[in-house]
Parts: C-alpha cells; sequence; structure tokens
C-alpha cells in the first residue's frame, strides 16, 4: 500500500458494451485503506472530480461517506421526529424516492430535487405546499451529512419560491350565527361547542381534539393544550362571563369517560366530510376549520388586545406569523379606528 494519502488515480475501463467508465481510486486517511469511487463516463469530470478529492485530502475536509440503502436511511431520520412532522418527512422523502429512485442519500444530486420541484408543480402543487415539501427534504439531507451519509447536502443554499400572500378568510358577525345554525341542525351541540371553543381557545384542530379533561380547569377557568405544535404546553385563560363555561359543564356531563370533550373528533376525514356539509348548508363558501382560528385573533386584536399577548395566546414563536398569517384588516375596520381616534381627540 502507498504511503501517499493526498495522491488520487483515475481508473479507465471498457465495459463489454464499449463504453468507458472511469473511477477514482485513493487511499483513505483515516482508515489507510484504499477506497473507489464511479464518476461516470466523462473524462473531464473525472478529472474535475480527483482534482477536487486531492484538495480535500490535502486540507483535512474529507468525509468517509457510509453506505446505506435508502429505506434504511428514510427509517432513521423519521425516528429522529416525532408525531406529524415525522409523517411529513416520510410522506416528502416517500414521494422524491418515487420521482428520482435514489439507491443511497450519496446518489441525490442537486438536479433530482429540481426534478421533483417540477414534477410537485406537474402534479398542481401550491407554492407553499411545494416549499413544505422541500423543507422536509433539506431537513433530511442535512441529518445524512451528519451521519456521513452524505459529504454534503444538495439543497445547500437553495433558495425557495415565495408564495404568493393569499386574502384571509374571517368570518362576519352575520356568518358566525349561520355556522352555529346550520352546526347545531346538522350535528347537535356538540359541534356548535366545537366551533365556540375554536374561537373563544384559538386552538388548532389538534389541540382541541387532543385537549384531556384534566387540563381543562372550570373554576380557574382555563384550558391547558398539551398537543401543541411547538410541543410547549400552551396555557390559555377562558372569560367568567364566555358562554364556553357552559358548554364544557354540559360536555363533561355528557362525556363521563376517561379522555377530553372532543377526543371523539379527532378523525380528520369524518371532521372534512362534516365541515364541508356545515357550511355548505350555512352558505358560507371557502372556509375552513383554521379560518375560526384567524378570526379569532383578528378580532382580538382589532380590539385592542396587544399583538405580544395574541402572539403568545396563539403559540406563535414568531409575532410575524402572527401578524402576517392571520390577521386580515379591512377598509370597515380602518374606517372605525380613524372615527374612533378622531371621537377621542375631539
Amino acid at each position: 500500500m502507498t504511503d501517499e494519502p493526498t495522491r488520487v488515480w483515475i481508473r479507465k475501463r471498457k465495459r463489454e458494451s464499449g463504453k468507458v467508465v472511469y473511477d477514482l481510486r485513493w487511499v483513505c486517511p483515516v482508515e489507510r485503506k484504499w477506497k473507489s469511487r464511479k464518476v461516470g463516463t466523462d473524462s473531464k469530470r473525472a478529472k474535475y472530480e480527483a482534482a477536487k478529492l486531492e484538495a480535500e485530502l490535502a486540507a483535512g475536509v474529507y468525509r468517509d461517506i457510509k453506505k446505506t440503502r435508502w429505506a434504511a436511511f428514510v427509517d432513521e431520520v423519521v425516528a429522529f421526529r416525532s408525531g406529524r412532522h415525522a409523517e411529513e418527512v416520510r410522506r416528502a422523502l416517500k414521494e422524491f424516492a418515487d420521482v428520482c429512485d435514489p439507491a443511497s442519500p450519496k446518489m441525490v444530486r442537486r438536479a433530482m430535487v429540481r426534478d421533483f420541484v417540477q414534477h410537485c408543480r406537474d402534479k398542481g402543487n401550491a407554492v407553499a405546499t411545494v416549499n413544505t415539501k422541500l423543507r422536509c427534504l433539506r431537513l433530511a439531507f442535512r441529518e445524512a451529512v451528519s451521519l456521513d451519509y452524505m459529504a454534503k447536502s444538495p439543497m445547500d443554499g437553495w433558495e425557495f419560491q415565495k408564495a404568493p400572500k393569499r386574502t384571509l378568510r374571517i368570518l362576519t358577525a352575520d356568518e358566525e350565527v349561520k355556522l352555529i345554525e346550520s352546526a347545531t341542525k346538522l350535528y347537535g351541540f356538540k359541534m356548535t361547542a366545537f366551533i365556540r371553543f375554536t374561537l373563544t381557545t384559538w386552538a388548532r384542530f389538534g389541540e382541541a381534539t387532543g385537549l384531556q379533561w384534566a387540563d381543562v380547569d372550570l373554576e380557574g377557568p382555563s384550558v391547558c393544550f398539551r398537543s401543541t405544535k411547538s410541543h410547549e404546553d400552551r396555557f390559555v385563560p377562558i372569560a367568567p362571563e364566555a358562554g364556553l363555561l357552559d358548554d364544557l359543564r354540559r360536555l363533561q356531563v355528557q362525556t363521563m369517560i376517561d379522555g377530553g370533550p372532543f377526543v371523539d373528533y379527532a378523525n380528520r376525514s369524518m371532521m372534512a366530510k362534516r365541515w364541508t356539509r356545515i357550511i355548505a348548508d350555512a352558505d358560507i363558501p371557502h372556509l375552513s376549520r383554521h379560518d375560526l382560528r384567524r378570526t379569532a385573533i383578528t378580532r382580538a386584536l382589532l380590539a385592542g388586545m396587544p399583538p405580544v399577548v395574541a402572539q403568545k395566546l396563539a403559540g406563535h414563536a414568531d409575532i410575524k406569523t402572527t401578524m402576517e398569517y392571520y390577521v386580515e384588516v379591512e377598509k370597515a375596520d380602518l374606517r372605525a379606528a380613524v372615527a374612533k381616534l378622531a371621537a377621542g381627540g375631539a
């Protein structure tokens, strides 16, 4: 064995088909063993890769890439995640594999990521959806680098496409009345209580359905959400005069079992079908369940709640999220604010 760890040889081989392929051969400075790497059929690329590898060996920044199959890599990366985020990463990696078919992480190239983006656009995915998938991939590739399955993430320096800001759908007072009436007519008191609970506590769907009776204080009164997006407990007080307290007391009597007030609503598919039927009956188009949370936050801020308090109650890590994605100010709100200011100054 040679004692020249910084030297890289290019080996030229001719296959039976007549095609010429090139490999790199060098001595690993850590294991002191021969290593090889396939570089394809381009002689110029082989020389470039050899020079690049020699520079890495000489600078002492060479990393010996471990071998692993794609499926094993996916399982290992997902094991570091938890809850819904783990499934998002798994789905993104599976779709990437279906499109690009990488045998292992080290085979992933930037061109593959570009092909995946084009595939998502051809499928009709919205910009925000594509960005979510790409963030899952970038997270996985960074962990691949830390696990020595990749020398460098192919998404380093990747710029995400900016999603156009959509107009937020805020529920009006009249629409709220119609929504409550339709929910009561179609599914009874409990669905109505679910809607009022969301408007009062700003609960996300998973937070509401994951709430346990042990975390509901009817004397306080308050609720403490454990199943939050940030994985941190979120305390939300309830105004004593709020009608929600009566709803919760009634639900507590009806659900005399372990669990929470809305645990049987955790089936997202079932709830999506019910919600579609409710908004159709109420004739309120394009209203999502999450729009109830946006409506509640917007109403609180327009009523004068300090933004930093709204951020805390909403459970947002960045106040920019609260102000940019959850608040919609209409012309009528601007007129009312100016009129109130003028009346106060008179």
